[in-house]
């Protein structure tokens, strides 16, 4: 006795050696089907009927017409694949099966014949839409999804401020939307009190950028190296948060000048 697991749902049970004479093992005593794990879910082939011929005999259960829908769901801004997306196909706005796209972003819904509606979606990214017609039986259909987000762009993307104790400096860091949709963003305190920023929060379009003064006051501060993050957070599918290293260096060195006369 042998069962075989076929790609497109079908079970195939063959059985050999069969005795023309013993009715156990033509299943007089047996139940022939198959059923799910919790035995909830059952498709009875024969109950206690010796319907096994000898000397082979075979059972092929299988589904009805039905076809394949397949593909991939990328980021539209770098084409690179995302895990965990949603893929749901539905009908007259019934979903009737879904699944979650592997570390690959790749995706496969088994459907009965007929014209779905397959939608991609995932976490800060637009939905993608499709209209699939599934019309031949063990067909394949290709259907790949690039789905738009945001993308915030930090320059530079690090700073380094040397600064004496009891002075300002400024910086600024230009933040970009490099994306398909509009980036939303916020800063929240980096939790350094030598460091400022403004404005902290905001929307770009498409395309646009965003200027941030970093005000840096060494106001009180002992010599040594102070480090800090500025952390961006966006609505961005791929990468939300955008971390920005800030280190200031407040140096025990004084420099005199002679600013006029003869005497230094």
């Amino acid at each position: 006795f042998e069962i075989v697991l076929r790609e497109n749902g079908q079970i195939l049970t063959q059985y050999r050696n069969i005795s023309a004479t013993v009715g156990r093992e033509q299943g007089n005593l047996a139940t022939l089907g198959i059923e799910n794990q919790t035995g909830t879910v059952a498709f009875q082939y024969s109950f206690n009927e010796a319907v096994i011929q000898s000397p082979t005999f075979a059972v092929l259960y299988r589904l009805p017409p039905n076809g394949f829908i397949t593909g991939t769901v990328t980021d539209a801004n770098d084409d690179l694949p995302i895990a965990g997306a949603t893929v749901a196909a539905s009908q007259g706005g019934t979903v009737v099966r879904q699944t979650t796209t592997d570390a690959n972003g790749e995706y496969r819904l088994q459907l009965g014949l007929g014209t779905y509606t397959v939608q991609a979606s995932a976490t800060n990214y637009a939905t993608g839409s499709a209209e699939v017609v599934l019309d031949e039986d063990g067909e394949f259909v290709t259907q790949d999804f690039a789905l738009e987000t945001a993308r915030g762009e930090v320059s530079p993307t690090s700073l380094q401020v040397i600064a004496p104790t009891d002075q300002t400096r400024t910086r600024a860091l230009t933040l970009s939307n490099t994306g398909g949709l509009d980036l939303t963003w916020s800063i929240p305190s980096s939790g350094a009190p030598w460091l400022a920023v403004s404005p902290t929060a905001g929307t770009l379009a498409p395309g646009g950028t965003q200027v941030l003064q970093l005000t840096i006051s060494t106001a009180g501060l002992a010599p040594g190296v102070y480090p800090a993050t500025l952390a961006i957070q966006t609505n961005s599918g791929r990468q939300p948060t955008i971390q920005v290293p800030v280190t200031l260096v407040v140096p025990a060195y004084y420099q005199a000048v002679n600013a006029g006369g003869n005497a230094y």
